[in-house]
């Protein structure tokens, strides 16, 4: 009996000291889609990282925003209910209905998402928004979340993909344009990115299957990406490292697949963004006595801004103007919230510098990000948070950050590089556009139109830079896209000069 009771004493200890493991309840309004995301792998993720997670899928096959908001009108018992408990044991209830599942539990998460066939449709979000509003009103405690879904296969025979020309790449921009958009438009702040993160799966591993019919996710390899990324997400952890790996998938792909979620989540820097430093060389002393002398300079980006080649032009900032130039740049980041690492980001873990460089990249562009207007979070929208997932509003955000952190600081503004991967990205006049509706000089003209309501001096680098058509190979990586050491050195001497001074 004594030993009994010492054993039961020594097991209520262990229980009082032992950490208590955290549980986090999220609920799916959704589709086979959901199915792909949440019901395998998610669970096992987030437990081989010491959280129990409680997952509900409302499921319908196909199941589009307005049958949702039609079944929570009538009420509808037409969704089967499954629900994997703390245990990782799933169970199915057929017949549920929307106002039971909400109650079912206290969810930390509800989230919405679009049929895939007209996920690229804007006009099918119409009645998103009643849609959220019932949710907030039934889980005021949730944060309601957009889960994102993926581009079919190139080949895919899905009856819905002539809508996109059956073409992936349009596919994906016009999805990522109208979920983002009107997602913004029923103010969810958070957008789980599966369909960037299968985009980048397959740009990663292109001898791997990532569906298994052409559109649903394949549930030995794809269905990770999809779970991993919905991880990252709504834990704000990189998944990378996580021990968990399913079963057939090898070491390499595992890899890939968490680097495919945290570079769609969080971009393509390291787990924890370090500045990169550049020091003054040979000092010139070619801006000697001008304004900018000597000063310390931070730099903001995308990849243009931060890629290896692009030290050599930063090298003659640092060396004509004696200043040490520090990097805080991402791969993959534009203004508008929710690419990666964005430019919102970088300037919220900046240190106090004397000069900062705002460098505009493609992204915004590329991603279809809505370019928004140059009154975007600002005191005349009453600094409208959704208004940051716009270009402008991101670029708001970031001028109105920098001098929070230094009153005195100079803000100077670098407009986007034009590219010649594609006809709309260096021809101003080019009728072409995204899926936002604008070609890329109509970006740059949002840019400037943010900087000359804060009077901000820009640097034209679309119009300036000298480079053509006829000549863009000499100075360009053969990705038509990023510039060469070549380029940088081309322009860096007129960055230089612009920063001696701000004109």
């Amino acid at each position: 009996m004594k030993k009994i009771l010492i054993s039961f004493i020594l097991v209520s200890v262990f229980a009082i000291l032992a950490p208590a493991r955290e549980t986090v309840r999220i609920l799916a309004i959704g589709n086979s889609f959901s199915e792909d995301a949440v019901e395998q792998n998610l669970h096992e993720i987030a437990a081989a990282d010491g959280i129990d997670l409680i997952i509900g899928n409302m499921y319908i096959g196909g199941c589009t925003i307005d049958r949702h908001v039609g079944n929570v009108r009538s009420d509808s018992d037409d969704y089967a209910y499954r629900k994997i408990g703390v245990n990782g044991v799933k169970k199915e209830t057929a017949h549920y209905r929307l106002s039971q599942a909400i109650k079912d539990e206290k969810w930390d998460y509800v989230s919405v998402q679009q049929a895939s066939g007209v996920s690229g449709v804007f006009e099918s979000y119409a009645q998103l928004p009643e849609l959220v509003a019932w949710v907030r009103e039934n889980a005021p405690g949730a944060e309601v979340v957009f889960h994102q879904t993926w581009a079919y296969a190139s080949d895919s025979q899905h009856p819905e993909f002539p809508n996109y020309d059956r073409d992936q790449r349009k596919m994906t921009e016009m999805i990522k344009f109208a979920s983002t958009r009107n997602a913004r438009k029923a103010r969810i702040n958070t957008i789980i990115p599966c369909l960037e993160a299968i985009r980048i799966a397959r740009e990663s591993n292109p001898e791997t299957s990532i569906t298994r019919d052409g559109y649903h996710l394949d549930k030995r390899f794809g269905r990770y990406v999809a779970a991993a990324t919905w991880y990252a997400t709504l834990s704000g952890k990189r998944v990378s490292g996580n021990s968990y790996c399913p079963e057939k998938v090898t070491e390499k792909e595992l890899k890939s697949a968490q680097r495919a979620a945290d570079a769609a989540v969080f971009g393509w820097g390291p787990a924890k963004v370090v500045p990169g430093v550049i020091e003054p060389g040979t000092q010139s002393g070619l801006y000697e006595g001008h304004k900018n002398y000597g000063k310390s300079i931070a730099v903001f980006g995308g990849s243009l801004s931060v890629n290896r080649e692009s030290n050599a032009a930063k090298q003659i900032w640092a060396d004509e103007l004696h200043s040490t130039v520090t990097t805080y740049g991402v791969g993959g980041a534009g203004f508008a919230r929710g690419q990666g690492f964005d430019l919102q980001k970088q300037v919220d873990m900046a240190g106090v510098h004397d000069i900062y460089v705002l460098w505009a990249s493609t992204n915004d562009f590329t991603n279809s990000q809505d370019i928004g207007t140059w009154s975007d979070y600002t005191d005349i929208d009453g600094f409208d948070e959704f208004a940051r997932y716009t270009q402008c509003g991101g670029i708001n955000y970031c001028i109105k950050t920098l001098l929070e952190k230094n009153p005195d600081a100079q803000i100077y503004f670098f407009t986007s590089l034009r590219f010649f991967s594609r006809e709309e990205g260096h021809n101003p006049f080019s009728e072409r556009s995204n899926s936002a509706g604008g070609n890329f000089a109509a970006y740059v003209a949002g840019q400037k139109a943010c900087c000359e309501y804060f009077c901000i001096p820009v640097l034209d680098q679309f119009n300036l830079q000298g480079v053509n058509e006829y000549n863009y190979k000499r100075f360009y990586l053969n990705d038509s896209l990023h510039m060469n050491e070549d380029g940088y050195r081309r322009i860096g001497p007129v960055q230089a000069a612009f920063l001696a001074d701000g004109k």
